[in-house]
């Protein structure tokens, strides 16, 4: 579906408002946080932001398709997509352009399935927060599947799937070293396999749908320009007497993840820059929450982006791109450049190397530790302290999902920012060492396929999602 991740929202502008506070207006302490649990298990975050125009809705389940059935890839993404399309209670079904438009920009809407979770978002002017509570609620109680919505959203399946292993150069790149480091269940993919997909019966997705995509495995949250005691009055009035259902489906086993090899795979456009017939990518993985060097990674990554947004500004998009999704996944980082058509690939991709080096390489560890990257990017997803009320007011969407999958994720601001404050020049190289050596790492190069290849796909005009 439409896939803004979390962070790229956060350094864009998906459901930005320009927020300017009202003449005369005196600085404050920011809004309270209030979190409560209804005794169905739905568990509800409300952030207001001051001087915000619109207000974000999101709903995360906690499991993605790491839970998908075996030979039934791609079950959790086609029911992502029922979940927006089909009719609820008496809303009728609609298509996707039909919703895109509804939420047009300066708004917005995202669906998207993660390996461990699943959300659902709208972003919308203030006097909807009626309407859109509502529906949320009826989706989660009264989703009304039918055979032609399947019909309707398999071919829109298969042009994703199409580009995120094939069409698209950095999807495709990007994913495949995904499944490198982190395969995916036996059989399956991330985002599913059409063949699967297209097979699995109308009654089995509607008995998943009403299994699972129940209040008890569902965090709501909400954040923009609403007042708290308004907005949890609506919810309790539509959320808190829906029935609960089974526990969260457990993820299937996934094979060891690979390093320190090489992927050659073949795509069919946007290699970055004009002047490109191929990519290079390197992908690692990365430190989950709790575990050793977390911390440090993610002064280690501002270091990353420094070095990028430094460079991009002299080069342009010939720059190597960072793509680490704090909260989105936090299991995988990659870097990747396009490769000038009179470069050989193996020569960018030891280039890439030396760049990357160059950037988690610490040279004096008793330097001040860069604290401020890792709270710049945190401090809108969570609205850590110190976070100014206009920075949240820009992107409502990714304060609300931030909020609640660091609290699937366990992250605790509190304790992030004292582990921040704690790092040290040793921890960093640690880090360094422990998880950007070549050695623990994949390369996967994409080119164009030969001329000749009848297998490769077929190219197609849609622009490419950031992480579809």
């Amino acid at each position: 579906m439409l896939a803004l991740s979390a962070m790229t929202a956060a350094l864009t502008t998906f459901g930005a408002q320009t927020a300017v506070p009202p003449a005369g207006a005196e600085a404050g302490p920011p809004p309270a946080l209030h979190t409560f649990t209804f005794d169905n298990g739905l568990k509800v975050f409300l952030r207001p932001i001051d001087h915000c125009e619109s207000i974000a809705l999101v709903v995360v389940y906690s499991f993605g398709e790491g839970a998908d059935p075996e030979g039934q890839s791609g079950l959790g993404h086609l029911i992502e997509h029922l979940y927006c399309m089909s009719a609820a209670g008496d809303i009728p079904a609609r298509t996707a352009e039909a919703w895109f438009s509804a939420y047009a920009p300066p708004l917005g809407c995202n669906a998207q399935t993660g390996e461990d979770y699943t959300v659902f978002a709208t972003v919308f002017r203030p006097d909807r927060l009626e309407a859109e509570i509502r529906e949320a609620a009826l989706r989660m109680s009264d989703l009304r599947i039918e055979q032609a919505d399947l019909e309707r959203e398999w071919p829109r399946m298969e042009l994703e799937l199409s580009n995120m292993h094939g069409g698209f150069a950095r999807l495709a790149a990007m994913n495949r070293a995904r499944e490198l480091v982190r395969p995916s269940p036996t059989g399956a993919r991330k985002g599913g396999v059409i063949e699967q997909i297209r097979t699995i019966p109308l009654e089995h997705i509607k008995a998943r749908w009403a299994k699972y995509y129940r209040p008890n495995n569902a965090r709501l949250a909400i954040a923009g320009g609403f007042e708290p005691a308004h907005a949890r009055r609506l919810i309790e009035r539509w959320f808190a007497r829906l029935p609960s259902g089974e526990p969260a489906p457990a993820a299937r086993p996934r094979p060891p993840g690979m390093s320190g090899v090489t992927d050659i795979i073949t795509a069919q456009q946007h290699f970055g820059t004009p002047e490109s017939d191929a990519m290079v990518c390197k992908a690692f993985r990365a430190p989950l929450p709790g575990e050793e060097h977390y911390i440090a990674l993610q002064s280690v990554v501002g270091g990353l982006y420094r070095k990028m947004m430094a460079q991009r500004s002299v080069s342009g998009p010939g720059a190597p791109q960072v793509f680490y999704m704090a909260v989105d996944d936090p299991s995988f980082i990659a870097v990747m450049a396009p490769v000038p058509s009179q470069v050989a690939p193996e020569k960018a991709s030891a280039e890439l190397d030396r760049w990357i080096a160059s950037a988690v390489t610490v040279k004096d560890e008793a330097a001040a530790v860069d604290t401020a990257t890792p709270r710049g990017a945190f401090g809108p997803l969570m609205g850590l302290p110190g976070t100014p009320e206009l920075a949240l007011a820009q992107n409502p969407y990714g304060l609300a999902f931030g909020l609640a999958r660091a609290d699937q994720l366990g992250i605790d601001a509190e304790e992030l920012v004292a582990g921040l404050d704690k790092l040290t020049g040793q921890d960093l190289r640690r880090c360094a060492e422990a998880v950007f050596a070549p050695e623990c790492g994949v390369t996967v190069i994409a080119r164009l396929p030969a001329e000749s290849d009848p297998e490769a796909p077929a190219a197609e005009t849609a622009t490419p999602s950031e992480d579809e």
